[in-house]
């Protein structure tokens, strides 16, 4: 199956990881200064993080689903 997201980097996509706690969410880094977290289903972004000070190189989610 192939599934296309848009609308959430403007730059190169660096790292993607699904959610363990939500298989509908997915975060991406980028050489924009971003994180972007997708929601699958829809292939749109939900939340963009954007404090990052330099290239964002690599994104995980926490395993317990705290900070």
């Amino acid at each position: 199956m192939k599934k296309t997201f848009e609308g959430g980097h403007s730059d190169f996509v660096t790292s993607v990881a699904f959610s363990v706690h939500d298989p509908n969410s997915l975060a991406s880094s980028s050489t924009d200064k971003t994180v972007v977290v997708w929601n699958v289903k829809a292939g749109k972004p939900t939340y963009t993080l954007t404090e990052a000070a330099d290239e964002v190189h690599t994104v995980a989610w926490s395993p317990t689903a705290e900070g």
